[in-house]
């Protein structure tokens, strides 16, 4: 996961998700606000971040 979407060290469960990320699972479209949950699904991929196209995995599980 890129430092930038990693929790702060003092992070803790109250806290507020500072991002959210729209996901499409091959046909299947998902929309979260994670409160910093990793993400890891083969084939997943990242479509939107902030409004801004952010990455694509390939293929990892």
């Amino acid at each position: 996961m890129p430092p930038n979407l990693m929790p702060p060290a003092n992070a803790n469960a109250s806290a507020k998700p500072i991002f959210s990320i729209r996901l499409e699972i091959r046909r299947f479209q998902l929309d979260v606000s994670p409160h910093y949950h990793t993400i890891a699904c083969r084939g997943l991929r990242i479509l939107e971040n902030n409004n801004q196209v952010f990455a694509a995995l390939k293929n990892e599980a």
